[in-house]
């Protein structure tokens, strides 16, 4: 395996479980509505730079 691609999993790695955790402590009400949130971002789908980095800030907030 190269090295970046060890990087690459090893980061994945460590955002599923920053996701999962975030998962355990989140209430069913808020896993709904966070879905919700992610399916209407992703059908707006903002084209330019800002509106992406606008959304990873919505979804970091979350």
């Amino acid at each position: 395996m190269r090295p970046i691609y060890a990087d690459k999993w090893l980061n994945w790695k460590k955002q599923t479980e920053k996701y999962l955790v975030m998962r355990m402590k989140m209430k069913p009400a808020e896993m709904k509505m966070r879905r919700k949130m992610v399916r209407t971002m992703r059908m707006k789908k903002v084209a330019t730079n800002e509106g992406r980095v606008c959304r990873s800030i919505v979804l970091l907030n979350n």
